[in-house]
Formats: C-alpha cells, sequence, structure tokens
C-alpha cells in the first residue's frame, strides 16, 4: 500500500505559496513483536489483577495475538501505527491499544462493550 497524501492548493487557500504535498499515514517499519509474553493487567472499574500470556506471532504485515489469562483463551488481530499495536479481539467485543514502550514491553489499554472504565494491561517479553 502506497502512503496516501493530501495535496493543498495555495490559491483554494488564499496563499502565495506553493502547492505542499503531506503524507497523511505513512508506512513505518514496525518492530518485530514476534515472540511470548508475560500478560500482566488489571480488570476495569478495580475488577481485581490477573496474570497470564499472550503469544504474538505475524500474520502478513499485521500480528495475531492469542492470550490464555487462567482458563479463557482470547484470539485477536493487530496491526502498528506509529509505534501504537491497535487489537481487535472479535468473539470477546473488546478493543486494545498497546505502546510499544522499549524492545519486548508493550503497555496498554482495553475496553468492552457498555463498561464506562477501560482495563490496563502489560505484556512483557519472556
Amino acid at each position: 500500500m502506497r502512503p496516501l497524501a493530501v495535496l493543498f492548493s495555495a490559491a483554494a487557500l488564499g496563499l502565495a505559496t506553493p502547492i505542499v504535498a503531506a503524507p497523511a499515514l505513512a508506512q513505518q517499519a514496525a518492530p518485530d513483536l514476534t515472540g511470548i509474553y508475560t500478560a500482566e493487567g488489571a480488570n476495569p472499574g478495580g475488577g481485581g489483577t490477573y496474570v497470564g500470556t499472550a503469544s504474538i506471532q505475524p500474520l502478513g504485515e499485521n500480528w495475531r495475538i492469542t492470550w490464555q489469562i487462567g482458563n479463557d483463551r482470547y484470539v485477536g488481530i493487530a496491526t502498528v501505527l506509529n509505534g501504537v499495536l491497535a487489537v481487535a479481539v472479535p468473539a470477546a467485543g473488546q478493543v486494545a491499544a498497546y505502546r510499544i514502550a522499549r524492545p519486548g514491553v508493550l503497555e496498554g489499554r482495553w475496553a468492552i462493550p457498555d463498561h464506562p472504565q477501560a482495563g490496563t494491561e502489560t505484556l512483557t517479553k519472556r
């Protein structure tokens, strides 16, 4: 996919400057997130904490994430943009966003439908 560009005409903007082209969503090389992570988090609204594992595997230019938290298994699809891993977990109706804090550490927040607060989670590569 090629980067998107937005063109502004100087005349349309009433300016005496040349046409400007700016990338709107320039592609960045995503870091290699492949591996097994320890998942440590807190449920929304003071609903307790948890520890489990998360496996991140490449899926083309995207990622498949599989969490094992106690007896519960969640599978999500993710993509990276500007240092943020954006995740959807369709079967659970959840979304999450993780900041790639440093190599091997992702710090995130996640949300579930109809809940006014977000949960937090840190993934640390083993």
